[in-house]
């Protein structure tokens, strides 16, 4: 894992511990209104989304929550930083990605799950469980960190680099654990074809927004006022 990803790793504890914190607090209190289950923490223009109740796609922000269904669109030289509020759980968005967040109660509390229509996903899931569905295929894992990438055809590798993905081929049902140092390709003729690559068939994360950051998010405490987080960071 490279010193961009280990940084990242790093704010996600810290910054949703005291997110996870605040949305605990909000339920107790009664509030009805949709939990946050990711926080889009960065990003390099253009990125788009597009709210589950919403029919158009507008410009993102950095520190944007985000909700079951919604869905992020990177431009052409695009790039976006996504980490879920339950647990640490990061990906990165490279240029031409176009992913919906979804969410579900699972018997282990909350199960990520989403769907990657096109374009290269970097996955990093330090606890929790996680479900990546393209056109072709399902890669479920409990910790560990991989590649998704979905070509025009819904042809899809999965790359691990570490520790093990189950792979789904959703054809035909057939699945392969696919171990660090392997990927996976699956197709919609069903088949699953299980290899191994070199490192530098990978793609390059290049430094995500700018150089110094903060995050600055405003949320509700439990009896509804207004409770802004500020978190420095190089």
């Amino acid at each position: 894992m490279n010193r961009l990803l280990t940084t990242m790793t790093s704010l996600a504890v810290g910054v949703l511990m005291l997110l996870s914190g605040v949305q605990i607090s909000a339920a107790k209190a009664g509030n009805d209104e949709p939990s946050a289950i990711a926080l889009l923490a960065e990003i390099t223009p253009p990125v788009q989304i597009r709210r589950a109740d919403k029919e158009e796609f507008v410009a993102a922000s950095k520190d944007d929550l985000l909700y079951a269904g919604d869905r992020l669109r990177c431009g052409k030289v695009g790039y976006a930083n996504v980490i879920f509020v339950d647990s640490g759980v990061e990906l990165i968005l490279l240029p031409q990605t176009d992913l919906t967040l979804q969410g579900d109660e699972g018997d282990e509390g909350q199960v990520r799950r989403m769907f990657l229509r096109l374009g290269k996903l970097l996955t990093v899931v330090i606890n929790g469980e996680l479900d990546v569905v393209t056109g072709t295929s399902v890669a479920s894992v409990k910790g560990t960190t991989w590649w998704t990438m979905v070509d025009a055809d819904q042809t899809t590798s999965v790359y691990v680099l570490e520790g093990d993905v189950q792979v789904e081929n959703r054809a035909s049902g057939s699945s392969v654990i696919v171990s660090d140092g392997m990927k996976a390709i699956t197709d919609n003729a069903g088949s699953i074809q299980v290899q191994t690559y070199q490192i530098d068939a990978l793609p390059e994360i290049p430094p995500i927004g700018p150089a110094q950051r903060h995050l600055e998010i405003e949320l509700k405490d439990e009896q509804g006022n207004p409770k802004k987080i500020l978190i420095e960071f190089e």
